[in-house]
């Protein structure tokens, strides 16, 4: 999946993710636009969107190991 996003460059936003990594607890906001279609045998519906956000808080930014601490998140659908 590729993420994508926008920081505010600036020493203070840099020193407060520092010490957000070394506690453990870094908040991400997730927003997600997906098309979706449900198929069960030759029936297949048509696709709608569903949109959903979340709240998340993390224990690391590392591409490779990072465990979900907190969520809280909200989908619904767009026909």
């Amino acid at each position: 999946m590729v993420l994508t996003g926008q920081a505010e460059s600036g020493s203070t936003l840099i020193s407060a993710l520092q010490q957000q990594q070394k506690t453990g607890q870094i908040p991400l906001d997730l927003r997600a636009h997906a098309p979706m279609a449900v198929k069960l045998g030759k029936l297949k519906t048509r696709k709608v969107k569903i949109l959903g956000k979340c709240k998340l808080v993390v224990d690391s930014l590392s591409p490779n190991n990072i465990n979900i601490k907190a969520n809280n998140c909200k989908f619904r659908l767009k026909l």
